[in-house]
């Protein structure tokens, strides 16, 4: 199947199996790519099947077939208005200093939100490093008071001498 001429996508693997040939073309498509429900297409279906291609190619008066066919639409949706538009209708009764107001409370809110889980994060990693550091000074203060323990005996002991 590898040197099948594919109308859609180039084929995944040599033994894709969800496919279906155009009977006009013969190209291959993908049961995906062509939005069909591989279990509502039947054997009879599939013999008579046309791409979109070559759909469009056939008159309407010509085909007389049921073929199924992916709706591709040419009508755009409604678009948003250029920047510094006139307004073509009153949308809302909200004024900009209104709504100004309701987005820096909610900015407010989460920036202090934000702030006191961040400060609570920064204590919890000085906390953790810390405290091998508090562990490693009390273990020099020991060693330093018991040198210095040291040093006194062996100074009284030199005295005598």
């Amino acid at each position: 199947m590898s040197r099948s001429k594919w109308g859609c996508c180039l084929p995944q693997k040599d033994n894709d199996d969800d496919f279906i040939i155009c009977s006009k073309c013969k190209k291959h498509y993908h049961m995906a790519c062509v939005s069909l429900d591989i279990t509502l297409f039947g054997t009879e279906m599939r013999t008579g099947w046309t791409c979109p291609e070559c759909s469009r190619n056939i008159s309407k008066s010509v085909k007389k077939d049921n073929t199924p066919v992916r709706n591709v639409s040419n009508v755009r949706g409604s678009k948003r208005p250029a920047l510094h538009s006139p307004p073509t209708q009153e949308t809302s009764s909200i004024s900009r200093d209104d709504l100004r107001e309701a987005i820096e409370e909610i900015m407010d809110k989460k920036i202090e939100e934000f702030f006191s889980r961040m400060e609570d994060r920064i204590s919890m990693i000085i906390d953790s490093k810390m405290k091998p550091l508090e562990e490693d000074i009390t273990e020099i203060k020991k060693f330093l008071n018991f040198a210095d323990e040291k040093y006194e005996e062996m100074k009284k002991g030199g005295r005598g001498l």
